[in-house]
């Protein structure tokens, strides 16, 4: 970057690289074009972050890194001959890789992203020179007090929660107490049983505690108040039952606390399960033959290596002999399909089983078609539960094992390593089998060196002996890997609690440790989400469930992610069910709690038509629980305009302004979107005809009368509506 460069006019033939980096306050990219053999500088692009851009995570800026820059050269790059290189400079991208709930910007980024053939190469920031350079423009550089002055939590963040006082409480067991049928059913028979109990104004004490009547409405409140209030803070059985009998006692006081505690939808949502996780082993169907049933897995991560940055393994679970081919991380199902007919099928015929994890190569719909074309069984992996595949696991850790031994120092060449590797996993004795997976495949073991000595043998035995030798070592190696199978199930089992069987209909709680929720921190989120709807067993320790409409991941779940829903024992602490939705206009209307949070995105217009800047608000719906929490578009929000006019208050006019961009047109006005009020002064989100929006503080009324005239009809129309009956 010291040097004087002279940019490359772009060919038509040549591949183009495309080197992005983001940094706090500003992302800087450089587009490259490999000609006569050397890659040579076409453009370079650099852009200071929005306010609303800076608060992205840190794999939000740098994929937006990238979409900037493919937006930038897009005539060059859509055109295209060859894959694009995106080079990048942060491992975080790994995070899109994995399954999530997408946000409307990300879901906006994927589909932009089909548009283009490219290949996603990682490049440390000290490789990454030139875009990391330009990502750090001093003149970019906002300031480290930029989101300053930031309240983390804001008094909306708290819920007001009313305790009754203890003369309410008394007043309420007095009643109680004088109900004839209360005091025959429940204080009479007591009587006879307990002693010590005295009678003052009314009420019944026992060891200077107040008695309560059987009524379990009063009981559930009363608990409630040592569980469930503020200052109580949802405590455990033991404890919660501590603080109900200092004030209060009852017959089997005990009991009906671990009723209430194990039915608070609070506490098995939020608090961590320290029992041993259920789901028992069960190990997956023992082939008779080899090359019937495979495992396919891939391991990535890895640096470039003659063009490939990945690695596919692929397990005979009968003999335990592997396949290595190299590859690329951004695999298709076409070359999944492409390595499975070259390497497999051409060598050992065509595979009857095929377990994998859950890859969109391996689980695509191209796949599942050719499975069945071929009559193929898939075996997916129940979403984070890797031991489905366990065998492969552990065959990834072995190669990777050796290729750290003989590599180079710059682990450039791994790929060369891969034949050798290979070798030497099929030649060594296997532990479940008790034999090498040459011995199994061929009925002998290999020559390792010219000069081994081998026991001479007097004739090259016939061949029905020879098939007979076989078809005796296949058995030998089926009878050792069902013993193997009930060695590993023992081990495994031994620290876990015995299968919990669910049935469609049941209600669980889904383990939140690998699910991307929208909220700030993971630490402080809940430990599980639902309760969710089981719809059907899907194996020996699998379940499909009922998850919300816009979630993004596989609905089946392995037993270990499972918790059972405890209902509520008490009245009080049941949830009323989601009311139905409003009709308004003859359409359907889900009515609005909260709106939580709000953000502005692009919207590309039809060719010869200008963008737009549309606003999306993360709306909680009444009844509904956290889990069906949705972005919506302020379009589709006309009858919530009091909702909307709430949140603007709460978040104060600056943060309101902050998530609007505020573009620089000479275009005409088109619309006022909407406004606010700051002190005496008053604002207006004004919309232009080329789709760019920005607020206008006290504009002049003569020449925005006609906009504000119909602006405020509509706001009053739509104010009426509300209040009418």
């Amino acid at each position: 970057m010291a040097e004087d460069v002279i940019l490359a006019i772009p060919t038509p033939n040549g591949r183009f690289r495309v080197e992005a980096d983001a940094s706090n306050g500003a992302i800087g990219a450089v587009l490259s074009q490999e000609q006569d053999g050397k890659w040579r500088p076409v453009a370079f692009m650099s852009k200071a972050l929005t306010a609303t851009e800076r608060n992205y995570e840190i794999y939000d800026k740098e994929l937006l890194a990238i979409m900037l820059a493919l937006a930038e050269w897009r005539h060059y790059l859509m055109g295209a001959l060859e894959d694009v290189e995106i080079w990048t400079d942060h491992q975080n991208l790994q995070y899109f890789r994995k399954p999530q709930k997408l946000n409307r910007r990300q879901a906006r980024w994927v589909t932009e992203l089909a548009e283009y053939h490219f290949v996603l190469k990682h490049k440390p920031g000290t490789a990454n020179v030139k875009a990391d350079l330009l990502s750090r423009r001093s003149d970019h550089d906002q300031g480290e007090d930029d989101n300053g002055d930031i309240t983390v939590l804001s008094p909306e963040h708290f819920r007001a929660m009313i305790m009754p006082t203890a003369t309410e409480t008394h007043e309420r067991v007095r009643t109680a107490t004088r109900q004839k049928e209360l005091w025959d059913k429940g204080i009479a028979a007591s009587l006879e049983h307990e002693r010590g109990i005295t009678e003052k104004d009314g009420i019944l004490y026992y060891d200077n505690r107040v008695y309560v009547p059987r009524h379990s409405s009063l009981r559930g409140e009363i608990i409630s108040q040592s569980h469930d209030h503020i200052t109580a803070g949802h405590p455990g059985i033991a404890k919660t039952r501590e603080l109900v009998q200092r004030e209060y006692w009852w017959p089997k006081i005990q009991k009906d606390v671990e009723a209430y505690v194990k039915g608070c939808e609070t506490c098995q949502r939020t608090k961590s399960n320290t029992q041993a996780k259920s789901a028992p082993l069960h190990p997956n169907a023992i082939p008779t033959e080899p090359w019937t049933h495979i495992s396919v897995d891939m391991v990535t991560g890895l640096p470039d290596s003659n063009g490939h940055d990945a690695l596919l393994v692929v397990v005979d679970r009968f003999s335990k002999a592997i396949i290595l081919v190299p590859c690329n991380i951004e695999l298709s199902a076409e070359g999944w399909a492409r390595i499975l007919r070259d390497h497999v099928y051409a060598r050992h015929g065509m595979p009857q089983v095929v377990i994998s994890d859950r890859g969109p190569q391996f689980v695509s719909a191209f796949m599942k078609e050719l499975y069945r074309m071929l009559d193929i069984t898939q075996n997916a992996s129940t979403a984070f539960h890797p031991q489905t595949d366990g065998q492969t696991e552990r065959v990834n850790q072995e190669v990777e094992k050796y290729l750290r031994i003989f590599i180079n120092y710059h682990q450039t060449d791994w790929a060369d390593w891969l034949p050798l590797a290979e070798f030497a996993h099929n030649n060594r004795t296997h532990s479940a089998t008790g034999k090498s997976p040459f011995m199994i495949l061929y009925g002998r073991n290999p020559r390792i060196i010219p000069d081994s000595p081998r026991t001479p043998n007097s004739k090259t035995p016939a061949a029905s002996d020879f098939s007979k030798a076989i078809a005796q070592i296949h058995k030998e190696t089926e009878t050792a890997l069902e013993e193997a199978a009930g060695r590993m199930k023992a081990q495994y089992d031994k620290h876990k609690r015995p299968a919990r069987e669910y049935h469609a209909g049941d209600k669980v709680w889904l383990d939140a440790t690998n699910l991307h929720l929208p909220r700030p921190k993971k630490k402080l989120d809940d430990k599980r989400v639902g309760p969710f709807l089981v719809l059907e067993k899907t194996g020996a320790s699998a379940y499909k469930l009922k998850l919300p409409p816009h979630w993004k991941i596989h609905p089946r779940f392995n037993e270990k992610l499972l918790t059972p829903f405890e209902p509520p024992a008490f009245a009080n602490q049941e949830q009323p069910p989601p009311p139905p939705p409003d009709l308004i206009d003859g359409e359907e209307e889900w009515e609005i709690e909260e709106i939580l949070n709000s953000k502005s995105r692009k919207v590309r217009a039809k060719r010869g038509q200008p963008s737009a800047t549309v606003i999306d608000y993360f709306i909680k719906w009444v009844g509904h629980t956290r889990e069906h929490n949705s972005w919506v578009t302020a379009s589709e929000m006309g009858n919530a305009q009091e909702a909307i006019a709430d949140y603007e208050a709460k978040m104060g006019s600056n943060e309101r302004v902050s998530v609007v961009k505020i573009a620089t047109s000479n275009s005409p006005l088109a619309m006022v979107l909407n406004h606010h009020f700051d002190g005496e002064d008053i604002s207006y989100l004004c919309q232009r005809e080329d789709g760019t929006q920005k607020w206008v503080k006290n504009p002049d009324v003569t020449l925005f009368e006609n906009f504000l005239v119909e602006y405020w009809s509509n706001y009053e129309y739509h104010s009426l509506q509300r209040t009418e009956p």
